[in-house]
């Protein structure tokens, strides 16, 4: 039985992860990777690289009025690369940026959310 209710968790969750986000989801995941960023113990911060991934994806299946493909594009390449700055970071996410009304991490520093 309980073999069953994993098998079916895990199908939920797997066909929520491939539908459309709205610009709430795009900016949570936005200040999730800011927060990531700011906690860096290093700029080579796995949780970095896992947050870009999903912001990545997350991005890709936005369907608001302006499309996020370029910015997730970039992020994908660089949760792929390991290594990054956080230019890069700014630079790869500057669509998204637009979308949430403020750059990477800056709502994290002005709320505190560090």
């Amino acid at each position: 039985m309980s073999r069953y209710l994993i098998a079916g968790v895990t199908v939920l969750v797997a066909a929520c992860s491939i539908g459309p986000t709205t610009k709430e989801d795009v900016c949570q995941s936005f200040t999730e990777l800011g927060n990531s960023v700011l906690k860096a113990n290093g700029i080579a911060d796995n949780a970095i690289f896992r947050n870009a991934d999903r912001l990545s994806g997350i991005a890709m299946r936005y369907q608001g009025g302006t499309t996020l493909k370029s910015d997730a594009d970039a992020l994908a390449r660089i949760a792929d690369s390991g290594r990054t700055n956080g230019l890069e970071l700014m630079t790869a996410t500057t669509g998204i940026a637009k979308l949430c009304g403020h750059p990477l991490a800056l709502d994290s520093l002005l709320s505190g959310n560090r």
